[in-house]
């Protein structure tokens, strides 16, 4: 990404022709560097960098604004015109600010001198909006040289992506000096962006700390201007009180030092702009994302730095700790998710897909249940928890629906308990109760439909019910804000719903593939790894595969479900047919790769079967191996339409066996076979495209707060 350097100067600049020389000499080919001028008394003359020149200083912020117009790089870094950067800042802060979740960088700043002293690592904010340099004075260490997450980007050196500046509308001109760093990132913070420590960015600032009388009525308005505008409702209750307990403190310390009329004069501005207060207020709660971001992020303790009075402050500190313990917001454990994800059924890999994709953004919480109480998350993202509820339970029996139905307080109680800025509901049993949480938190609600309900009901159930659940998920799938379907191609099955929104999300693997050659041999390996239920062939797939044991076909199958022990039962009267069982969803791409012809076979006169899109389908694809699927299906559809599906009647085993004896004679056409779909799989398929195409219409308007990088 290209780099835009914005420097700010005013008057006499000592260290300006420095810090313009150490950027410069930091710039890339599409890189470049602006010099906003407010009255610089002498402008250096440094090759590489364009002097921009307002009609009348407009301030810290405005300056900074008038740059970022003046260019057009990727990623903005802005430097104090009094501070020199040390080689590789940039670089550091432009790889670190690349991270979709991150909006704000800041750098390490030190003191001038041989001797390596902290000005800054960040800026801690306090419950009143006081912030302060952190770790000030302090010789650089250990703790100085660690990324972590900050309350606020020190002025001196921040960096941040355009598109992130341009959503939160930039500094505000309004401040014209002090305080801007911090509405910014305290914004940031509740746009759902981090806010970050980069200790491989460095600066050297000439730094001196100074209390005039011009300053300190910018930092007391722009403090209270920062505190009423950017503190959620709730945060801004709780603050209240403390402010009205130290204002008259910080006001006798004014009057000691001599500022006291500056700080009356900042209290005057507030009373007399009341209605521009307001209106700030008004647009930066309307861009909150996330409004408990704050909660964690400020500081009850006061610093010795800030009231200079030693032996006040640890009584004083005792208090607003204690204050602070019983009043701060509680979040449920382990934070606030960005998304809660409810599933019953967490074995299949639609569970394991959907959160991969999730996590690459957003921090994730999957409610489960685990009825067989050895469930295990292949995903490992440190922006997941998986909560799981391990009630004892069945597949596809009656018993099923009475426990799931049992399931619901706990999911509702578990979702509203989390708070999630969306909540994500897979499939009718947790669609409604998804639905419900959502109305209640004032949140966005996705719905994804794995299969219609009313086609998997039992046969022989009064069709009034099937007709009802029908009716019940439409009405799930009108009331979502986004509607997440297998296949665009299965939309006829929601005859009658009025979707807000709908994504396709089709059920590719996410894991790496490793498309194999394919032999020369006259051996064919057949396999199956999915859900052993009724409708899909799968005995007679057994006994052909097991009546062509001296014809070198063998058959792999794998999986759980209602026909679980059936199956493995039948395959063990053959001797060329191999029962795994379950495979987790983070081995199934290994073990499947020794597969040469894929097998999902599927009732096309079962409503549920006629448009089930096979994960099958889209793994034969992704490993380059052919596919076998019945005519008059949605999945022989996708299959031929990628040019690596090979078409047989269901339940007719001579038309099976002839089609595996030819397969197994023709391995140029397997090959060929192959080539096609994973062309057609990286083309249109690909784990990148997909998830790219969920986050894209996902209802976040932000990426979430990432996790440090460790």
């Amino acid at each position: 990404m290209s780099v835009s350097v914005v420097v700010v100067g005013f008057g006499d600049e000592p260290v300006l022709r420095a810090c313009l020389q150490s950027v410069v000499a930091q710039l890339g080919p599409d890189d470049e560097a602006v010099l906003v001028d407010h009255g610089v008394t002498t402008l250096p003359d440094v090759a590489g960098v364009r002097v921009v020149t307002p009609a009348s200083n407009t301030g810290f912020g405005g300056g900074c604004a008038a740059g970022v117009e003046a260019t057009s790089g990727d990623v903005l870094v802005f430097v104090n015109s009094d501070a020199e950067l040390r080689p590789g800042a940039l670089a550091a802060l432009a790889a670190i600010v690349a991270d979709p979740g991150v909006g704000l960088a800041g750098g390490l700043v030190l003191l001038p001198g041989d001797d390596d002293v902290v000005n800054s690592v960040g800026l801690p904010v306090h419950l009143t909006g006081l912030s302060w340099c952190d770790g000030y004075g302090e010789r650089l260490a250990d703790r100085h040289r660690s990324p972590r997450p900050l309350a606020s980007v020190a002025g001196a050196l921040f960096a941040c992506r355009r598109e992130v500046w341009d959503r939160l509308g930039g500094m505000d001109a309004g401040y014209f000096m002090y305080h801007e760093d911090t509405d910014l990132s305290l914004r940031c913070h509740l746009a759902g962006l981090d806010v970050v420590y980069c200790p491989d960015a460095v600066a050297v600032h000439a730094y001196e700390f100074s209390r005039n009388a011009r300053k300190m009525f910018h930092l007391e308005r722009n403090r209270f201007l920062t505190v009423l505008a950017d503190y959620p409702p709730h945060l801004l209750a709780r603050v209240l009180p403390v402010l009205a307990v130290l204002e008259p403190l910080y006001l006798v310390i004014a009057v000691r030092d001599g500022w006291w009329r500056e700080k009356v004069r900042a209290w005057g501005w507030l009373l007399r702009h009341g209605g521009r207060v307001r209106a700030r207020r008004r647009r930066v709660q309307a861009g909150v994302v996330d409004p408990h971001a704050l909660d964690r992020l400020l500081s009850p303790a006061v610093t010795q730095t800030q009231l200079e009075q030693p032996g006040a402050i640890a009584l004083l500190n005792v208090v607003l700790r204690l204050y602070w313990w019983l009043a701060r917001p509680r979040p449920a454990r382990g934070g606030r998710p960005d998304v809660v994800v409810l599933r019953t059924n967490p074995k299949d890999s639609s569970l394991p897909r959907l959160l991969t994709i999730l996590t690459a953004r957003h921090r994730t919480l999957a409610l489960v249940w685990d009825r067989t109480a050895d469930y295990r998350c292949p995903v490992a993202s440190p922006r997941l928890r998986v909560d799981a509820n391990r009630r004892r339970g069945e597949y596809y029996r009656l018993s099923t629906v009475i426990t799931v139905a049992s399931l619901q307080p706990w999911l509702l109680w578990r979702a509203l308990r989390a708070r999630p800025r969306v909540v994500h509901a897979m499939d009718l049993d947790t669609g409604v109760v998804g639905l419900l949480a959502a109305r209640l938190l004032r949140v966005p609600f996705v719905y994804q439909c794995l299969d219609p309900y009313d086609a998997h009901l039992p046969a022989g159930w009064p069709p009034v019910v099937a007709r009802l659940v029908h009716r019940v998920e439409n009405a799930v799938v009108t009331a979502a804000d986004l509607f997440v379907v297998t296949d665009l191609g299965r939309m006829p099955q929601h005859d009658g719903s009025q979707p807000r929104r709908v994504v396709e999300l089709a059920n590719v693997p996410m894991r790496p593939a490793d498309p194999r050659p394919v032999g020369e041999d006259d051996g064919l390996v057949v396999g199956y790894v999915g859900s052993l239920v009724p409708h899909r062939a799968l005995d007679v797939l057994v006994d052909v595969v097991g009546s062509l044991a001296d014809d070198g076909v063998r058959l792999v199958l794998g999986g759980f479900g209602p026909l679980e022990a059936e199956l493995r039962r039948q395959a063990a009267c053959h001797s060329n047919v191999s029962f795994l069982g379950w495979v987790p969803d983070d081995e199934i791409m290994s073990v499947m790769a020794a597969f040469d012809v894929f097998a999902v076979v599927e009732d096309p006169d079962h409503l549920a079967y006629r448009w089930t899109s096979p994960n099958k389908v889209f793994e034969s694809m992704a490993l380059g191996r052919p596919v076998l699927v019945a005519e008059g299906t949605l999945g022989a559809e996708r299959g031929v339409e990628a040019g690596h599906g090979v078409t047989v009647r269901y339940g007719d085993p001579a038309d099976l066996r002839a089609t595996l004896l030819d397969l197994r004679d023709d391995p140029a056409r397997r090959a060929a076979l192959g080539r096609a779909g994973h062309a057609a799989f990286t083309a249109r398929w690909s784990p990148d495209r997909l998830t790219e195409q969920v986050l894209a219409a996902y209802p976040l308007p932000a990426p979430a707060r990432a996790e440090m990088r460790r």
